[in-house]
């Protein structure tokens, strides 16, 4: 007689086919568990070498960001050091400018006083 199974009886039903099998085949089990063992190794060593690829990537791009930096800061001292120079030459213009008005002031009040003092004497 012909019996109607359903999927899930025939594909256990297969299971436990396969599971006598191994039993019966203790080498085939090992086999499995030994092809099974290689390809998590495999999966494992393909995950750290990208894992190692990307941290390899991001140093780089670190390496990059930090030289950028540097040049940029070395471009700015140099551009102050340039600042501080123009500066100080203004500095030094202004001073002796300063120091030329003081003394036109200076004998010109002396020159003032002694036009008054003239004047008062006669």
């Amino acid at each position: 007689e012909y019996e109607e199974k359903s999927y899930e009886e025939a594909s256990s039903e297969g299971k436990g086919h396969d599971d006598k099998e191994a039993e019966r085949r203790p080498e085939a089990a090992d086999a499995s568990y030994s092809n099974e063992s290689v390809v998590e190794e495999d999966l494992e060593e393909e995950q750290k070498a990208l894992l190692e690829e990307e941290i390899a990537q991001m140093a780089a791009q670190l390496k990059q960001s930090t030289q950028q930096m540097h040049s940029t800061l070395k471009q700015q001292n140099q551009s102050l050091d340039t600042m501080q120079g123009i500066t100080q030459q203004n500095l030094n213009a202004l001073e002796t400018a300063t120091e030329k008005i003081n003394s036109r002031l200076n004998a010109g009040w002396k020159k003032s006083l002694a036009t008054f003092t003239i004047l008062l004497a006669t």
